[in-house]
């Protein structure tokens, strides 16, 4: 599937953009949710999701800036693709707290509807 090798290489940049856009609103919606949610538990949860998807974002743009300076092979290129790699490290750090402190958190009213099964 050559075709679609060169359709992905020539959308990268936009690819790169879009997929970054996915995590900076997924970090948004968990900021955004984070101050809703009233136990400790929970809140502690979401605000290691939303420092996920904003970092996963800084990461993915880190990325898009290395691949639009790559052709020089400069300086800058390689620092765009050295903080990329740190801010995607940081950021599954930050996915490993989240999953750490999720069964701290206490169930939700739906979640306790679906259980008692009304």
């Amino acid at each position: 599937m050559p075709w679609l090798t060169d359709f992905l290489n020539a959308h990268l940049i936009a690819i790169t953009f879009i997929h970054g856009l996915a995590f900076f609103i997924l970090g948004l919606a968990a900021t955004l949710e984070s101050g809703h949610t009233g136990a400790g538990g929970a809140r502690r949860a979401l605000s290691w999701l939303a420092a996920f998807g904003l970092l996963q974002t800084a990461s993915q743009w880190a990325t898009l800036a290395a691949c639009w300076l790559r052709p020089t092979w400069s300086l800058p290129a390689r620092l765009a693709g050295l903080l990329a790699t740190w801010l995607s490290f940081a950021s599954f750090l930050c996915l490993l707290q989240f999953g750490w402190f999720l069964p701290e958190a206490e169930p939700t009213h739906v979640s306790s509807v679906c259980r008692s099964g009304k």
